[in-house]
This record gives C-alpha cells, sequence and structure tokens, in this order.
C-alpha cells in the first residue's frame, strides 16, 4: 500500500512538470486575447448536420471565415419514393451557403 502511494505520488509529480509549458513564463502578452483577426485557410471548412439553413448559422458559418462546407448526404430525404429524387432541400442549403 506504501508502495502504491509513493507511486501514484510520483507519477503526478512527473506528469505535472513534464506538462507544464515553462517558456510562456516569459512571454509577454501571452495570456491576452489577440486584436488581429484570426485568419483561417481557405483549405478549412466546417461540417454541417442539418439541411433547412437558418440564417444566422450561415452569417456565423461566413464570418468565422470558412469558405468549405461538407454536409450529411440523407438518402431517404432525396427519395421518398423509389425511382423519384428530390434535392430541393439540398438546392435551398446550397443557395443559402453561397
Amino acid at each position: 500500500m506504501k508502495f502504491r502511494s509513493i507511486l501514484a505520488v510520483a507519477s503526478l509529480v512527473l506528469s505535472l512538470f513534464t506538462s507544464t509549458d515553462h517558456r510562456s513564463i516569459n512571454c509577454k502578452g501571452c495570456w491576452q486575447p489577440s486584436t488581429e483577426p484570426i485568419a483561417i485557410s481557405e483549405a478549412f471548412g466546417v461540417n454541417v448536420h442539418f439541411i433547412d439553413p437558418i440564417p444566422a448559422e450561415m452569417k456565423m458559418i461566413a464570418d468565422a471565415g470558412f469558405r468549405w462546407v461538407r454536409t450529411d448526404f440523407k438518402w431517404e430525404v432525396t427519395e421518398r419514393e423509389r425511382g423519384k429524387y428530390d434535392f430541393t432541400s439540398y438546392e435551398r442549403l446550397m443557395n443559402a451557403l453561397e
């Protein structure tokens, strides 16, 4: 029992020591938010799990700087009846994303 306690304390001390970023101690302004806007690369996108666009959500995606959007493709929404396809919900989403 005593050995387990010593081992637990030692592992805690070692994990805290190795996870601490000692370089940020002398970094002026490290803990303050940047005043410059964050630039998101055009290679990044966002994944959405909805088909019906909500204007506020579209604005958040645009304001965040995302230019690529990936969405789930729900076949049961597109082909409700065998052989008849309806892409209108996805067309609404695409128009809102433009």
